[in-house]
């Protein structure tokens, strides 16, 4: 059975900017036109951190340590803020398939304890493609307990209760507390 704790998420205070301007989509998607739109939108739109100064190799190693320092300075500037308890997050998308069918996807965001694949306890990300895992390694988020791309699309940008938009994806992000969460882990089997 998979050990998932609770943890105090990180996100963006949606007094200081504005929440539509500062999420995107995970970084393997988004394309180099598209990162040029969502870092125009806001300086701290969360794809400076993810695909920082371009989105390849060749701007080389020193655009991870700059996105570090960012990652830094937007916590002491108040841009991201930690909540103050340890909570699981519930994460809802909605969004038309491939196929123009509307589908709902239901996750949640914890902090989890890592096995070994072969236990099969928690398996890998199943479509992810070499050169943009190479390159997640080397993102702020890679060395620090924040992950930013949770959930693959909830950016940290999205407040409980709240909702946020791009694309064609509606989130919905919901804060579940100790006791709240003790009983989502009874219900759901991890």
């Amino acid at each position: 059975m998979a050990d998932v704790r609770l943890f105090c998420g990180l996100r963006y205070d949606a007094r200081r900017v504005a929440l539509r301007d500062v999420v995107c989509p995970p970084y393997d998607v988004i394309s180099a036109a598209e990162a040029r739109v969502y870092r125009a939108n806001s300086p701290y739109n969360a794809v400076h951190l993810d695909m920082p100064l371009g989105d390849d190799e060749s701007a080389g190693e020193d655009r991870y340590a700059q996105a570090a320092a960012k990652f830094v300075q937007w916590q002491r500037e108040g841009i991201l803020v930690r909540d103050e308890s340890p909570s699981l997050y519930v994460l809802e998308q909605e969004f038309h398939g491939p196929d123009g069918v509307p589908r709902k996807r239901r996750g949640f965001v914890g902090r989890l304890h890592l096995e070994e694949a072969a236990s099969g306890v928690v398996l890998p990300h199943e479509h992810t493609n070499p050169g943009p895992s190479r390159l997640r390694k080397k993102s702020p988020s890679a060395e620090s307990d924040c992950g930013l791309s949770s959930a693959r699309g909830c950016r940290g940008g999205i407040l409980p209760g709240r909702q946020g938009r791009w694309s064609a994806i509606l989130a919905r992000l919901l804060q579940l507390g100790d006791g709240s969460a003790s009983k989502f882990r009874k219900r759901t089997r991890l």
